[in-house]
């Protein structure tokens, strides 16, 4: 399991961000993502409790499997902290038939988005193009959790500082980052 704090900030384009990125990272490629987005063991009609429910994302489009994560949520400030883990799985159409065919649960959202990624340090910096919502820049930092409780609140404030400095140099606000996760966003159609 990792600590996963990352931050999006919704952005007019690449245009004036891309030399600035340049500057500070390595430039490591331009990916198409695709994830679903399922939830497990609820009833159909019952209201989406996107921190507390059990929702797990298959992504597929960075090589031919696919990916399953799930997380535990939670913030500081606009800054997910989030505890998650990932699992390599292949082909990615036996993953989609396990959820869609084999369990019966389908998909609440798909998102789909082009994420051109640079690398900085230990920070992954993203400008990418989501279908449907627009541009946005996320920053994100994984780490090995320390152990629950002071040492992991402290790993946890630190990230979202590295996080926001970043964000800051490249002269955007982080107090502009948009908490709410893009599912939300497309369930809300904003």
């Amino acid at each position: 399991m990792k600590l996963e704090i990352e931050k999006k900030v919704r952005v007019a384009g690449p245009g004036a961000l891309e030399p600035l990125l340049a500057a500070r990272g390595r430039f490591a490629g331009t990916l198409r993502k695709e994830d679903r987005y399922y939830l497990i063991g609820r009833r159909d009609g019952e209201p989406i409790d996107l921190l507390r429910d059990p929702i797990v994302r298959v992504r597929t489009g960075e090589g031919e499997g696919a990916r399953i994560s799930a997380k535990r949520r939670a913030f500081i400030g606009s800054t997910e902290v989030n505890e998650e883990v990932e699992i390599a799985a292949s082909p990615a159409g036996a993953v989609a038939w396990l959820f869609e065919s084999y369990l019966g649960v389908s998909p609440f959202v798909v998102k789909r988005k082009e994420t051109r990624l640079w690398i900085a340090g230990e920070l992954h910096a993203e400008l990418s193009l989501v279908e449907g919502l627009g541009w946005f820049l996320e920053v994100e930092l994984l780490r090995d959790p320390p152990d629950a409780g002071p040492a992991r609140d402290a790993a946890a404030a630190e990230g979202a500082r590295l996080v926001d400095d970043f964000i800051a140099s490249l002269g955007l606000s982080p107090g502009d980052g948009e908490a709410r996760p893009y599912v939300q966003l497309l369930m809300e159609g904003t």
